[in-house]
């Protein structure tokens, strides 16, 4: 196995514990130049990165998570909140829109209200509005 590619393969098993670049790259003692030469002269090599990077940020991922739950069981409220807003509707980010629309000089055509009626639905709005424009 030549030189390069036992280095290669350090890089991705660190990438897949520690999913940054910068850091990998300081660990291993190669420059990011070094690495992006790698990655666009072995195209398999560069595929492996990413996913690497990608199993990387799960990891990370599930050990966050780990100590969020750790935290919300210490009754750590930032902890509860932000699982709650992240994990239940109830608590999670709202947007309220409001307005009106004067469409007194021509009302809406059947094609342009099904348009907004579709609309309304993929936005996940109710149809109880003034129907007045589909009659």
């Amino acid at each position: 196995m030549k030189k390069n590619d036992k280095a290669k393969q350090e890089v991705l098993e660190k990438i897949q514990r520690i999913p940054v670049i910068e850091v990998v790259c300081q660990q291993m003692n190669i420059s990011r130049m070094t690495l992006s030469r790698w990655r666009k002269e072995d195209k398999k090599f560069s595929e492996q990165i990413d996913k690497a990077i990608s199993e990387g940020q799960l990891l990370i991922n599930d050990l966050a998570e780990s100590g969020l739950i750790g935290h919300i069981k210490d009754r750590n409220l930032p902890a509860i909140m932000a699982w709650l807003r992240v994990h239940h509707p109830k608590y999670g980010n709202k947007i309220e829109i409001s307005g009106s629309i004067n469409n007194e000089e021509e009302p809406l055509s059947p094609e342009q209200a099904k348009i907004v009626r579709a609309a309304l639905r993929m936005a996940k709005f109710s149809e109880n509005h003034d129907n007045k424009h589909e009659k």
